[in-house]
């Protein structure tokens, strides 16, 4: 198997990633020909050729998070040591000088971005004396001892391609290496490359023209990488020179942050922290939520620190939408022009204007800074400064995907803002179930979360069957309080915890809860309750308090008092009860 040829080395080209830093004035004064940005023609990404016999076993099991697609494929090379042998071709510099460049400052940044997981171990491969990318490849393949995990050439000018292999652990037959123009920002390159060696795709907005469209991320080691910088008492602006973070999702990919590390936002709303790689263990690496389309958005924090030096102006919550690839099997996926590494990272907001010298020093759309908030997707996303170069983020409640078309939806919107639910279908909770029936100990469950303030009037009962009930504390405190006396008079020995509410229960739970709530109309005269139901003082006091209308508008002229209680009804009892 293997990719189509029109995307087997796409946009192959030696300008990709290059570093020509031009000279600027000292500020104020700007360099006439603008930003010293790397040259680039596209995507640098260069496909492998996918035959059965080169994958080997990988599994198309997503990651526990589901997440990622082919994981195991994914994670290949990215844990422990990466032992890259190093060739140069037609430059000065020898082998063993690129090598000690890049111990020095390239294995270092991944050491630290992957928290001690991954390390790069650059070897000499020696000195080539072909002339030509084609022939560099060709003569580094045949003379390689084929005892590395990859191969990195150093090459003379400007710009970088690399190759991601399979999952062979050698080299070459596992097709891993990396071109990189041994000019200015060699070390950027290179640790971008080497990050396409571990399948990190690029991140960028989309929304950009032309050679500029994969790298227009200022922030990202795997787009743009922009900054200002000053050497030999000039200012320079464009392409900076020592690599930033990659997005988070890359090291979750990576398998550098573990699952339990990672807060999955459900539909209600979320406070939690965010860590930098740099700050230690405390708190969530990333946060997620997920979006209707099978789509995600991430959350990670961004903060300036020596292997991520990135302007404090940019500091806060970095954001991104990650599409996964839609297909079943891996050579589709490379087929499919933006989904290398088997997702998309689409960043938030516009293009960066690298051109403009004044955009390096404002905050960026990728990254909500602190002390401020915005709109994500349908949420709202605030952040604040913690201790340490975290964040505290919190996310507003999102809508159920089960009640857009409920009458009871601004209803069950106030209960999950209230966190009064959390939804119908753990661990995941994006649905609510509206139509579904409350049990007596959900309805306990309600109860509690709704009135967390309510003192204590007697001490609770001992039921008998409430012992093994994921509701039991919720049971004790229903009874502690006094709003349930127990399923089974005159013993009451019994709570039902399984057993639905009906609506006329649903009246004497709310009257017992709430006995100080004041009338707000003339109760209704229902004609399917009289003075001789169980439950008829307690629907009078309902109807007088405007938290029920009837049960068959639009005459309403009904309760119906043996009917279970449901899921949407039960909101809209509880939100009318409350807020009045």
């Amino acid at each position: 198997m293997r990719p189509q040829s029109k995307f087997a080395r796409r946009h192959l080209s030696l300008t990709l990633l290059a570093a020509l830093f031009l000279l600027l004035v000292a500020l104020p004064v700007l360099a006439e020909d603008g930003p010293d940005v790397v040259a680039r023609d596209g995507s640098d990404i260069v496909l492998p050729q996918l035959d059965a016999d080169e994958l080997g076993v990988v599994s198309t099991e997503e990651d526990p998070l589901g997440l990622v697609p082919f994981s195991d494929f994914v994670k290949a090379h990215s844990f422990g040591i990466d032992v890259i042998e190093v060739w140069t071709c037609g430059i000065d510099d020898s082998p063993q000088r690129v090598v000690d460049k890049l111990r020095g400052q390239v294995t270092p940044y991944f050491d630290a971005l992957s928290r001690g997981a991954y390390r790069t171990s650059f070897v000499v491969g020696g000195s080539l004396g072909s002339t030509g990318t084609e022939s560099c490849l060709s003569e580094t393949a045949n003379r390689s001892p084929g005892t590395s995990n990859a191969a990195l050439i150093a090459i003379p000018g400007g710009g970088g391609f690399a190759g991601p292999g399979n999952n062979g652990p050698h080299y070459p037959s596992n097709q891993r290496w990396a071109v990189v123009g041994y000019d200015h920002g060699f070390v950027t390159v290179a640790a971008h490359e080497i990050g396409h060696t571990i399948h990190f795709p690029h991140s960028f907005t989309g929304k950009a023209e032309g050679n500029d469209r994969e790298y227009d991320n200022a922030r990202d080691l795997m787009s743009g990488n922009y900054g200002t910088w000053t050497d030999d008492g000039s200012t320079h602006w464009g392409t900076y020179p020592w690599p930033y973070e990659a997005a988070t999702i890359n090291r979750y990919a990576a398998g550098w942050i573990t699952p339990e590390e990672v807060r999955m936002v459900g539909v209600g709303r979320a406070t939690f922290t965010l860590t930098p790689s740099s700050a230690g263990d405390e708190g969530y690496q990333m946060g997620v939520i997920r979006v209707d389309d099978g789509s995600y958005i991430t959350l990670g924090a961004s903060t300036k620190a020596p292997y991520d030096p990135i302007p404090q102006v940019w500091e806060g919550v970095d954001v991104y939408e990650v599409r996964k690839c839609p297909h079943e099997n891996i050579v589709d996926c490379y087929n499919e022009q933006d989904f290398f590494g088997f997702r998309r990272h689409i960043s938030r907001g516009d293009p960066f204007e690298f051109m403009k010298l004044e955009a390096y020093r404002e905050p960026i759309d990728l990254v909500i800074p602190p002390g401020s908030t915005a709109e994500v997707g349908d949420r709202m996303v605030s952040v604040a400064r913690g201790n340490g170069g975290r964040f505290l983020v919190e996310v507003s409640a999102g809508v159920f995907g089960d009640t857009k078309d409920s009458v009871f939806r601004k209803d069950i919107q106030w209960l999950l803002g209230e966190r009064i639910t959390l939804g119908c279908n753990p661990p995941e909770n994006s649905l609510f179930c509206p139509g579904e029936g409350v049990t007596r100990g959900q309805m306990a469950a309600f109860l509690r979360r709704a009135l967390p303030d309510l003192k204590e009037s007697e001490g609770a009962t001992d039921f008998s069957d409430d012992d093994t009930s994921v509701f039991e504390e919720d049971v004790e405190w229903l009874s502690s309080r006094g709003i349930t006396r127990g399923c089974n008079p005159p013993a009451n020995s019994a709570f039902c915890p399984t057993e639905p509410v009906t609506r006329g229960e649903m009246a004497a739970f709310l009257h017992r809860a709430l006995p100080d709530l004041e009338p707000s109309r003339p109760p209704s005269e229902f004609t399917d309750v009289d003075g001789s139901s169980t439950f008829s003082d307690d629907i009078e006091w309902l109807s007088a308090r405007g938290v029920t209308f009837g049960c068959n508008p639009p005459g309403n002229y009904e309760f119906c008092p043996n009917e279970p209680v449901t899921r949407g009804e039960m909101a809209a009892f509880l939100r009318r009860a409350l807020t009045g």
